[in-house]
């Protein structure tokens, strides 16, 4: 029997659920909520095998698994209108950065929750997804694979470690992009689609290395003396570019401590 997933909240972050359980072929009913019926009718418009609504309890009760995608100032408010419809077997799965399991439990009225960070390009089921539960493994393990195979399952073991994979594999994707589109900028030889293929093939064979050597031997491994990286590697050295990287790193992480008591 096929079970649907519920998800509270279909902005920028619900919407890429429904783009990741499209694209993988999840088999059973895909049911979400808005605010604005403009918001519904963009959405019917855009998904045909969907069901939308604009009030949270038609999702809660016509589903068997439930995520929550809503804005972070929004949880507790949302969590507080679940209390009295959500069944006690219904798994709840948070994607909303900065919010604690600990604070998810007290403002549900179960414990079947689970804290997790969804990374973009799960949309074509090539992401990662770590997350943080006090349910036993054969429990949060089944509604995981669930919800999100065939990505890549990683569990954690407290708050701490899911904010620091936020940084890592959550803002990663737009990071490298950035980063990518500044070493693309100059380039006026190659063409848009050869850009494209030459720096995908780099980043999914780098993706390899990264699995039998570290960050420092891959340099070693690219990099002569005195050749085109090792000068790149010094201009970027001398220009402290790894300070304004940390900068931003930091940023990031002030932004989802803030999350968490707002």
């Amino acid at each position: 029997m096929y079970q649907n997933i519920g998800i509270i909240g279909v902005g920028k972050l619900g919407e890429s659920m429904i783009k990741m359980l499209n694209y993988i072929g999840y088999k059973g009913g895909i049911i979400g909520s808005v605010r604005s019926l403009s918001r519904l009718e963009d959405l019917n418009k855009k998904y045909r095998n969907i069901s939308i609504y604009t009030n949270n309890s038609e999702v809660v009760s016509n589903s068997h698994y439930l995520l929550l995608c809503v804005k972070p100032y929004q949880a507790k408010e949302v969590c507080n209108k679940l209390v009295n419809s959500l069944p006690s077997y219904v798994p709840v799965v948070s994607t909303m950065a900065g919010i604690s399991l600990a604070k998810l439990e007290e403002w549900l009225p179960h414990n079947r929750v689970i804290r997790c960070m969804p990374n973009i390009p799960c949309i074509m089921g090539q992401g990662i997804v770590p997350y943080y539960t006090n349910q036993e493994a054969s429990f949060s393990n089944y509604t995981m694979d669930t919800i999100f195979f065939p990505n890549k399952l990683i569990r954690l073991d407290s708050d701490n470690k899911i904010n620091e994979s936020t940084l890592v594999s959550g803002c990663g994707p737009a990071l490298l992009s950035a980063y990518i589109d500044i070493i693309l900028s100059d380039n006026t030889h190659l063409t848009t689609e050869e850009q494209a293929e030459l720096m995908q093939k780099t980043l999914i064979g780098t993706g390899h290395l990264l699995s039998m050597y570290t960050t420092t031997e891959i340099i070693a491994l690219v990099s002569s003396p005195g050749g085109a990286t090792a000068i790149a590697l010094d201009a970027i050295r001398n220009v402290e570019i790894d300070k304004s990287i940390r900068y931003a790193i930091e940023k990031a992480r002030q932004k989802i401590r803030d999350m968490s008591i707002e």
